[in-house]
């Protein structure tokens, strides 16, 4: 069963799980080529909050929320077996019952490969839908 549990703080697990879920699912020029720059990004962030999406501990998601210029940023990543089941529009409903305004960037074309040779597909879509 596919569960989301919130967390100020990830473990090393935890991290490691987010590490490789981002690395798998955004494109490849946006990869951490090591964990020493993944640290390295979240330490540049303020008043992280996590919501990890896991089935059988293996994280299958993230959702975090953090603070930048006075504002709240988010970004959710999801692995790519669970698009298109509801679980994306949970995780971003469950970050806005907290804030009435969240702010987000997107990549809104398909011209970006992962790291597998596949074709990132933008979530604008997802986006302007929830």
């Amino acid at each position: 069963m596919v569960k989301i549990n919130p967390t100020k703080r990830l473990s090393d697990r935890e991290k490691a799980g987010v590490y490789n879920l981002w690395n798998q699912e955004y494109p490849a020029n946006l990869r951490h080529t090591c964990m020493e720059d993944f640290d390295l990004y979240l330490s540049q962030l303020s008043n992280i909050s996590s919501l990890l999406l896991t089935e059988d501990s293996e994280i299958l998601g993230w959702a975090f929320k953090f603070e930048r210029e006075k504002e709240i940023w988010f970004a959710i990543i999801i692995d790519a077996k669970l698009h298109g089941r509801g679980f994306g529009t949970a995780l971003i409903q469950e970050l806005k019952t907290e804030e009435e305004v969240l702010n987000g960037w997107v990549i809104d074309h398909n011209d970006y490969l992962k790291i597998n040779g596949k074709s990132y597909q933008t979530p604008l879509g997802f986006y302007l839908k929830n």
